[in-house]
């Protein structure tokens, strides 16, 4: 298996989101070892992701990392954003840290950027995967509004989430 290479995103580097029981930050440079033993455990056919901001999901009560979400604003068009990675390190997942991770994104890009759509590429194996999105609000995508090229795979599920105006 190819190294996994970490990429340290600086779209927003000094963005922090504080929630009720977590906080998002940027990954640091000592975090290297983390996100790669944290995105090991993905699927091989998981990995795929186009990353301009990558957060570290961190437990206000006692400052641990639990996990990671991963995100791009205006992919595929302008006011999209689509989520890329998220994992929790084992024994942190069920606790709803990815869902409050991903809602304080979703919050903070359409009040600051105007993103209305959002969407998610899952693994239709990963029951857990389709689960999360679809507990979000997200649902699956139409033929004519996915926008993977490899949409049509029968492993892969496009998930999307358009919010009012």
């Amino acid at each position: 298996m190819a190294p996994i290479r970490i990429v340290r995103p600086r779209r927003h580097a000094g963005m922090r989101l504080k929630g009720e029981r977590i906080t998002l930050r940027p990954q640091l440079k000592s975090e290297d070892q983390f996100i790669r033993e944290l995105i090991s455990q993905l699927r091989n056919d998981c990995k795929e992701s186009t990353v301009s901001d990558r957060h570290v999901i961190v437990r206000k009560r006692d400052g641990a990392s639990v996990g990671i979400v991963e995100h791009t604003v205006d992919e595929p068009a302008k006011d999209w954003a689509t989520f890329g990675t998220i994992v929790m390190s084992d024994g942190q997942r069920g606790w709803g840290f990815g869902s409050e991770a991903v809602q304080l994104i979703e919050e903070r890009l359409l009040k600051r950027e105007g993103v209305r759509r959002f969407r998610a590429r899952i693994d239709k194996r990963i029951g857990l995967a389709l689960y999360f999105w679809l507990r979000r609000g997200y649902r699956p995508a139409r033929p004519d509004e996915a926008f993977w090229p490899s949409h049509n795979s029968d492993d892969i599920i496009c998930m999307i989430r358009i919010l009012e105006e």
